[in-house]
Formats: structure tokens, sequence, C-alpha cells
């Protein structure tokens, strides 16, 4: 666990944030802190699976100035429904309609 950690920090911009910090794979509550320092100031953290308490999600974001909403579905080849949450302060760019919805090709 500690070189994979490792490797993602080494290879993160200090100088750079991020708007969108998507949490998947092995070591997500790890992951959480060091997607809180690399998010941008309005960004929003998405972690998928976050259903029970298996990757402690709650327990990682509690005490931070993070909202939370869930979306509960089924996933294609999988019996059991299945979590994604989105992690946000009040500040995201989320609630903006400031800008036109782009065409991408």
């Amino acid at each position: 666990m500690e070189g994979c950690l490792k490797v993602i920090n080494e290879n993160l911009s200090k100088d750079e944030k991020y708007d969108v910090i998507i949490i998947d794979g092995l070591y997500r509550y790890e992951l959480c802190e060091i997607a809180i320092q690399n998010l941008a100031t309005g960004g929003v953290i998405i972690a998928d699976n976050s259903e029970g308490t298996g990757y402690n999600f709650k327990k990682a974001f509690d005490g931070t100035e993070f909202s939370r909403v869930d979306f509960h579905g089924f996933s294609p080849g999988v019996v059991l429904r299945q979590g994604t949450s989105f992690f946000f302060k009040d500040s995201s760019f989320i609630f903006s309609n400031d800008s036109e919805i782009d065409l991408i090709l």
C-alpha cells in the first residue's frame, strides 16, 4: 500500500489543483486525504462504491466542510445495489450556472 500512495504523491503536480477527483480502486480511505489536499477551490470528489462502511468514506470526511450526495443503483453484472457519492463544499462549481454547456465532439 505505501508504494502505491508514494507513487500517487510523487506524480501529483504540487502547483496544480484538480476540479474533479474520482476515488476508485484499492486504498480508498487513504486516498481521501490526498484528494482533499489536491482539490481545487469549488471542486468535487466522486467516491465509487461508497455504500456501507467497507471503505470508511464517512470517517474520512467527518470533521471536514464537505457535504455529500449519494446515488444508489445496480451495476452491470452485479446483483446487489451499489453506491457512488459526491463530496463538495457550498462554493462548488456544481451550483453555478454561469457558463454555457459546451458540446464535446
